[in-house]
């Protein structure tokens, strides 16, 4: 057998392992409820890890570790989680740290606000996929967290389409309204460059200037 056909094979391989671990944790998001980022998304931050080659990349919100994947993937420098939920980050950290076992993985619970405050580490990537209506106090939070020429991605900025409708009653109100004020730091101050994409539902990566 030819050796690109052996490197093939291997990486066939890889690839089917890869898509069975990320559809066992989508089935188990689906039969438990528990959110989840979406595929497409988190191609694009695979995708935006191996060509940006971030050091140190800082997560809010990584509840089953299934986004977490993606961002670790191409990991060379180190990785921070911060969840709220002690039970699913233990999960997550498991099954990360069983899969990179010489990666630089770190994990801390409790409210990434309050976690920031005795983190002294500064950041090139940060992904925010937690509370919607905490975003702009988890911005505030990033500040001096961040340094020039890093990047602050953040999922569900157009939140099902309604950030960009009226008012809004009920149990959206809270979280549409956070999002809409984050948009406006990230859009209208001379701290960041960003840009929208319309993949999943919705993503925005603010470049620190």
């Amino acid at each position: 057998m030819k050796e690109t056909s052996k490197k093939q094979i291997r990486a066939l391989s890889c690839f089917s392992t890869e898509k069975e671990f990320l559809t066992s944790i989508e089935k188990k998001a689906e039969k438990e409820k528990i959110p989840i980022t979406g595929h497409s998304v988190c191609r694009f931050l695979e995708l935006f890890c191996f060509t940006k080659n971030p050091e140190k990349i800082l997560e809010i919100g990584c509840g089953l570790g299934y986004s977490s994947y993606f961002l670790i993937k191409n990991l060379k420098g180190s990785y921070l989680g911060i969840d709220l939920n002690t039970g699913r980050l233990k999960e997550a950290e498991h099954l990360l740290k069983s899969i990179f076992k010489d990666k630089d993985i770190t994990f801390h619970s409790g409210n990434a606000i309050d976690v920031l405050k005795n983190i002294d580490l500064s950041f090139d990537l940060v992904f925010i996929d937690a509370a919607k209506a905490q975003y702009p106090d988890y911005l505030k939070a990033l500040m001096g967290k961040v340094k020039k020429n890093s990047y602050i991605a953040a999922d569900n900025i157009l939140y099902k389409g309604l950030v960009f409708e009226g008012p809004l009653p009920g149990h959206h109100k809270n979280s549409v309204a956070g999002i809409r004020e984050y948009l406006y730091l990230v859009s209208n101050t001379c701290n960041f460059n960003t840009r929208i994409f319309d993949i999943g539902d919705g993503i925005s990566v603010s470049e620190v200037l």
